[in-house]
């Protein structure tokens, strides 16, 4: 497992100014070396800020196929840190276009330099927190590029999450959030629309730019992927309950999109966990990927 570089030209001239070059790191399974097989993969993405560590999923990862728990896969990192933050994995003029970046170059990338499977089949895609969000975006979004989800204490619903945000505390967050989905050309030198503003030394929120902000929130990416034809072939909703007072808005939002889920009729599994954000544990997650994605 190590740093690899790959320059994109979706991430080219956005206008924060970030770097087309990025890093990604890949760990490969104990039999790649000796073998001649092809593997399905696994993208990782991270939370904001960062959060998830490499060499600890990577001993999760080296249990499970010691146990018989779990299947030889590829597992690709990476962070999508930009300057403001993090880019929740979308697309947008002020950070660049992230679903390209990810869909389509890093996973084209990822197919030349190993023997993967390189289909939508044998790949899957997972993350925590903003890197859960992104997971599950991705794949609703791109079903022709990634066949399974599982997105670990993601957000969901973001009315209320945003404001929770706006209240509690990240507002470093909200403002990243804003320059992917609330970005503006003509206002240097963040190039976004501000979520909120300072009123006699309180933050009150701008209505129009947290409504352009909620318009990608996983319900909406939801109506997009039933829209379109392709199917996941699955789905984990992996969650934890024990974020704290100021954080229900996770668990809540959580248990109401898996209730939207069931009532379209959408087959996924829904996983509830006593643990602090993103402390779940990996384990079930390599496992369901192991199950679902084609081998």
């Amino acid at each position: 497992m190590g740093g690899n570089e790959i320059t994109s030209t979706a991430l080219a001239d956005n206008l924060i100014g970030d770097p087309p070059t990025r890093t990604y790191s890949v760990y490969l399974p104990p039999g790649y070396e000796t073998s001649d097989r092809h593997y399905p993969v696994v993208y990782v993405l991270q939370g904001f800020g960062g959060g998830v560590n490499f060499r600890v999923l990577a001993g999760y990862f080296d249990h499970l196929m010691a146990a018989g728990s779990a299947h030889e896969m590829i597992l690709v990192f990476f962070d999508g840190v930009n300057k403001l933050g993090g880019s929740w994995y979308l697309s947008s003029p002020t950070i660049g276009d992230y679903e390209t970046f990810i869909a389509d170059e890093l996973v084209s990338k990822v197919d030349a330099t190993y023997r993967t499977l390189p289909t939508s089949e044998s790949r899957g895609i997972t993350g925590c927190s903003m890197g859960g969000y992104g997971a599950l975006h991705l794949a609703l979004i791109r079903p022709d590029a990634f066949s399974v989800a599982a997105p670990m204490s993601a957000p969901y619903e973001w009315e209320q999450w945003t404001a929770s945000i706006l209240k509690e505390h990240g507002r470093d967050a909200l403002i990243s959030l804003a320059a992917a989905a609330a970005p503006n050309p003509d206002n240097p030198p963040r190039y976004l629309d501000m979520p909120f503003k300072v009123v006699n030394g309180e933050l009150e929120s701008e209505p129009d730019v947290l409504r352009r902000i909620d318009a990608h929130d996983p319900v909406a990416d939801l109506e997009l992927y039933l829209d379109q034809p392709i199917r996941l072939r699955g789905l984990m909703i992996y969650q934890d309950t024990d974020r704290g007072s100021e954080d229900r808005s996770y668990t809540e939002a959580a248990g109401a999109f898996d209730k939207t889920l069931t009532e379209k009729g959408f087959d996924h599994e829904f996983i509830q966990v006593e643990a602090a954000h993103c402390g779940g544990g990996w384990a079930p997650i390599l496992e369901f990927m192991s199950t679902h994605l084609a081998r």
